[in-house]
């Protein structure tokens, strides 16, 4: 073999080892993964911030950033809880049902338009919980801290912002 063909063969061989040895050194997800997230709902839960530690963080920061008396925080911690177990998470249940259809059977269209219709009652019904929290966090709050609150960033990422 010419040393022009060997050389794009060991410089995918060298790749190749480049890359396995990354794989092999990620830890990846699994169990062992949750255990080091700290909980059992899966990496997107932790790292994206679902859930308690979510509504934890959104209240530290309109505390602060709105000045809430101890009996507003209270009262919108109860909100807030009360909102998460109003939606539990149905994404996941939607795409399993997604996965577990046959593309093969003779009602496969006809499934998945019936998927289709559950995703957007899912979609709307998500979207009126959220206006009506908001609505029901704008009631607890004074005027001066409602005016606060519309100044607040609310983009996503924005560091020290109050994203809804």
């Amino acid at each position: 073999m010419s040393n022009t063909k060997k050389l794009p063969l060991i410089a995918v061989t060298l790749a190749a080892i480049t890359l396995s040895s990354v794989v092999a050194a990620n830890p990846g997800y699994g169990p062992k993964h949750e255990e080091r997230c700290g909980n059992d709902k899966g990496h997107y839960s932790y790292h994206h911030g679902r859930g308690e530690a979510h509504s934890e963080r959104r209240l530290q920061k309109m505390q602060r950033y709105l000045e809430l008396s101890d009996a507003q925080t209270a009262e919108l911690k109860a909100l807030f809880e009360q909102h998460e177990a109003e939606a539990p998470d149905q994404r996941r249940a939607l795409r399993k049902a997604m996965q577990e259809l046959n593309p093969e059977d003779s009602g496969y269209q006809s499934q998945v338009d019936a998927l289709i219709l559950q995703a957007q009652k899912q979609v709307a019904e998500r979207i009126q919980g959220k206006a009506e929290l908001r609505q029901q966090v704008y009631q607890l709050l004074t005027p001066q801290q409602r005016e606060k609150m519309r100044e607040m960033p609310h983009q996503r990422g924005h560091k020290g912002g109050y994203a809804q």
